[in-house]
């Protein structure tokens, strides 16, 4: 008989395991600047199956979204979807978030591989802001919409992300979603968050919160109305118009971020996060399969007994160096 699965999510959907398949990125984003020290003690593929495969026989998984770093970076990307969607069995979605720079390239075997969604970072479709923003050379902007192009064409879910910077990117927007209403895409508009060292780089009033961001679009395409329909990953409103025009704001500075949360994290160095609590570091429990077991559930207990409001700046700090796999920098250092 098949063992029940821990299932606390308040949705009862399941969790969401967010895999960072690389912390290497091609690009140096001016709201973001990947440390140039990189965490040397990545696991491979048949280490992080190895963690996923317990992970999925314990919990109930709604996706496995894979990120970065920018993930398609990663040399086997296409064997880590593969290896996760035959432990799934094709039950659990798989999703990716991706500059989208090497897509076109890569598309057709990730489809292959069981990809069914697309994040796609697109701050701005302008060549000349675009290089701006993400410090990146060659005619990026095109490879960009192409490969987002080959993923629509192939049946995957597409949605466009756009961080809204006061002065520099809130001008982009109009052109942002007429571009992807226009490809069946979803642009999505997210609010500047000042986590970690990202405070230092912008102000306070650089930030454009939700209430602004759907007052600027009610200008331009309005009126939108709450589309109760749809509810995503995390802070997220989608609002639609009477044209079937629809765009979503990820609140994740305006909202009670913590509220619903139902993630876990694991960095491709092997360790697994939930919220702002300690990670902890699988790596020395690969290859036994009970010790591995008895870390991974005590994943349960953070789920559960983490903060239901706001937590605030140390979250989004940890955040920031987890994605970076700074912690197990740091601890190397140690």
């Amino acid at each position: 008989m098949e063992k029940e699965k821990i299932n606390d999510t308040q949705s009862g959907l399941g969790y969401l395991l967010r895999i960072g398949a690389t912390d290497l990125c091609n690009n140096d984003c001016i709201f973001c600047h990947p440390p140039k020290v990189k965490a040397l003690n990545a696991l491979t593929t048949e280490q992080l199956l190895e963690i996923a495969q317990v992970i999925y026989d314990n919990y109930k998984l709604k996706t496995i979204h894979f990120t970065g770093g920018e993930p398609l970076l990663r040399k086997d990307i296409v064997d880590l979807v593969k290896g996760c969607q035959k432990i799934t069995g094709g039950e659990v979605e798989m999703a990716m978030t991706t500059n989208a720079q090497l897509l076109s390239d890569k598309i057709d075997d990730l489809a292959n591989a069981g990809l069914k969604r697309l994040n796609v970072s697109l701050h701005s479709i302008n060549p000349e802001k675009y290089h701006k923003l993400t410090n990146s050379k060659g005619e990026l902007v095109e490879k960009v919409k192409e490969g987002m192009s080959k993923a629509k064409a192939l049946g995957l879910k597409v949605k466009a992300n756009c961080i809204v910077i006061r002065g520099l990117t809130d001008m982009d927007m109009g052109d942002i979603a007429t571009y992807c209403w226009n490809e069946d895409i979803i642009p999505r508009f997210l609010e500047l968050g000042l986590y970690g060292p990202v405070s230092e780089w912008f102000t306070k009033d650089q930030q454009v919160p939700h209430d602004e961001i759907l007052e600027k679009m009610n200008q331009l395409f309005g009126p939108f109305k709450l589309d109760t329909t749809r509810r995503g990953n995390g802070p997220t409103k989608y609002y639609i118009n009477d044209k079937g025009q629809l765009f979503g704001i990820v609140h994740n500075q305006s909202s009670n971020l913590c509220v619903g949360c139902d993630r876990f994290r694991l960095s491709s160095t092997g360790l697994l996060k939930a919220c702002d609590f300690p990670p902890i570091d699988l790596k020395q429990f690969i290859h036994s399969k009970d010790l591995l077991e008895s870390e991974i559930l005590k994943v349960r207990d953070i789920l559960k007994t983490k903060g239901k409001d706001y937590i605030g700046k140390k979250t989004r700090s940890m955040d920031y160096n987890f994605r970076w796999n700074l912690t197990q920098i740091n601890k190397d250092k140690e």
